[in-house]
C-alpha cells in the first residue's frame, strides 16, 4: 500500500501525490480539483470527507472504507438511510424528512465518491464493498429523481458519472 507521508499529507488531494494507479485511471487534473463541484473531492462534503478519510486511513490500512463512511456521516449528524437504495420513494422520503435533505442526500454520496476515490488515492486500489457502495452511488445519481437537479449541467454531470463507473469498474 502506498501511504503518503505525513509531511506530504496534502491539504486537499495532488495528482503528483497520487497513487500511479491511481495517476493512470484518474489521469485529468479534474479529477483532483478542491473546487468542481463534480469532482470527486471538489465539493465541500468531498473535500471534507478526503481530508478526514485520508488521517483515518493511516491509522486504519486493514479495516474496510465502508465503516469510515458510516463514521463520517454519523459525525455530521445526517441521518441514516440505506446507503445501497436505489428506490426512488424511499429516497424522496429522505429528502422531504428534512428542510436539507436534498442537501444530506447529494452529500453523503458525495462523500461516498471522495472517500472511495480517495482509497485509489492512497493505495491504488478500492476495498470491494467500497467499491460496490461507489458503483450504487453512481447509478443513484443517474436516477432522474437526482440527475434532474443539475439542469443545465445534466449532461455533463452524466458524462462524470460514467467515467466515475468506468474507473471503478477497472479498478
Amino acid at each position: 500500500m502506498h501511504i503518503v507521508r505525513d509531511e506530504e499529507a496534502p491539504k486537499h488531494p495532488h495528482k503528483s501525490l497520487a497513487h500511479p494507479r491511481a495517476q493512470e485511471l484518474m489521469s485529468t487534473d479534474w479529477y483532483y480539483s478542491p473546487i468542481e463541484g463534480m469532482a470527486p473531492f471538489g465539493s465541500d462534503d468531498g473535500a471534507e470527507a478526503f481530508l478526514a478519510f485520508y488521517e483515518w486511513r493511516q491509522a486504519n490500512r486493514n479495516q474496510s472504507a465502508v465503516s469510515f463512511v458510516y463514521q463520517q456521516l454519523m459525525y455530521w449528524g445526517y441521518p441514516s438511510f440505506p446507503l445501497s437504495s436505489l428506490n426512488e420513494e424511499e429516497l424522496l422520503t429522505y429528502i422531504k424528512d428534512s428542510p436539507v435533505g436534498d442537501r444530506m442526500l447529494y452529500g453523503t454520496d458525495a462523500a461516498i465518491f471522495a472517500i472511495a476515490f480517495g482509497d485509489l488515492y492512497v493505495s491504488g486500489s478500492i476495498d470491494e464493498d467500497m467499491k460496490q457502495l461507489a458503483l450504487v452511488t453512481v447509478e443513484r445519481q443517474m436516477l432522474p429523481l437526482l440527475l434532474n437537479q443539475w439542469r443545465e449541467a445534466k449532461e455533463e454531470r452524466t458524462i462524470h458519472l460514467t467515467d466515475f463507473r468506468r474507473i471503478l469498474t477497472d479498478v
